[in-house]
C-alpha cells in the first residue's frame, strides 16, 4: 500500500509540488516518454493499483458490468469500484475525459473483451454444460463487451 510521511507538509507546498507533476507529465511529447517517466516514478504495484482504477471507470462509464462482475474480472474489492464509481458520480470530469476517449479506441475493447472471456470459460459447479454454453452464448450476442 502506498505510505505518505507523517510529518505535516502545508497546503501551498503540496499545490506546488501537484503542480509541478502535472508540468512533468504533460511536457512528455511521445507515449514512450510517457511510459518511461511513470515506470520510473511508480513502483510496480502503484502502476497496477492506477491501471485498475481507471479500468473500472471504463467499465462503470460502460455501464454494461455489475461491481460483481467487474470484481471478479479486474480482482479488486466492492469497496474499491465504489470508491471509484463515487468520484466518477461527484467530480469525475478528469475520469470521464479519459474514459471517453478510451472509449474510441477499438484495440482496448478487445483486450477487455479477451479478459472478460477468460474468466467466465468455466461454468459453476454442478452445472449442466451444454445449458451453460446456450445461456453464455445469449449473454454475448446480447451484452455489450466490457471493452
Amino acid at each position: 500500500m502506498t505510505q505518505v510521511s507523517k510529518r505535516y507538509l502545508s497546503s501551498d507546498v503540496q499545490k506546488r509540488m501537484f503542480e509541478v507533476f502535472i508540468n512533468a507529465v504533460s511536457k512528455a511529447k511521445y507515449r514512450r516518454d510517457v511510459a518511461s517517466f511513470l515506470t520510473d516514478l511508480l513502483s510496480p504495484t502503484e502502476r497496477i493499483m492506477l491501471a485498475k482504477r481507471l479500468a473500472i471507470a471504463y467499465l462503470l462509464v460502460k455501464k454494461s458490468w455489475t461491481y460483481r462482475e467487474i470484481s471478479q474480472i479486474l480482482k479488486v474489492s466492492l469497496a474499491t469500484i465504489q470508491r471509484v464509481s463515487l468520484v466518477l458520480n461527484v467530480q469525475g470530469d478528469g475520469y470521464r475525459k479519459i474514459v471517453n476517449s478510451l472509449l474510441k479506441d477499438e484495440q482496448i475493447e478487445n483486450f477487455m473483451n479477451k479478459v472478460a472471456d477468460a474468466i467466465t470459460v468455466i461454468p459453476p459447479g454442478g452445472a449442466n454444460w451444454k445449458q451453460w454454453r446456450k445461456e453464455r452464448e445469449a449473454e454475448k450476442r446480447s451484452r455489450t463487451k466490457a471493452f
